[in-house]
């Protein structure tokens, strides 16, 4: 059974720090020096309450390449500063959520 393709959807890469949500992948105008603080939400789906990040960029990946890119990116927009225990501390939660999408040749009962 050949796989046809694979896909990355929904590709969200957020930081948490001090209790705030910032997107790692977000394009910063110029001029701009810090990344947008976005709001978390709720709202009710199928009767189940959903927590979602408002307004964070979404991004479909299809190769490792840009997965690599991406991460770069995100890695790059995170803030570090030096602490007494560590030079490189970012003191922040990078998050990233993906779903993967696996298309495979027809007939493969998959």
């Amino acid at each position: 059974q050949p796989l046809v393709s694979k896909t990355v959807k929904n590709w969200p890469c957020v930081k948490c720090y001090n209790e705030k949500i910032r997107d790692l992948l977000e394009q910063m105008a110029p001029g701009q020096k810090e990344l947008s603080e976005l709001p978390l939400r709720e709202r009710t789906e199928n009767g189940q309450k959903v927590t979602f990040i408002q307004n964070v960029s979404l991004h479909t990946i299809t190769s490792w390449e840009r997965v690599e890119k991406h991460l770069a990116k995100g890695d790059t927009n995170r803030k570090v500063a030096a602490t007494n225990m560590n030079d490189q501390s970012s003191r922040s939660h990078s998050i990233v959520v993906f779903k993967l999408f696996l298309k495979y040749e027809a007939g493969s009962g998959k």
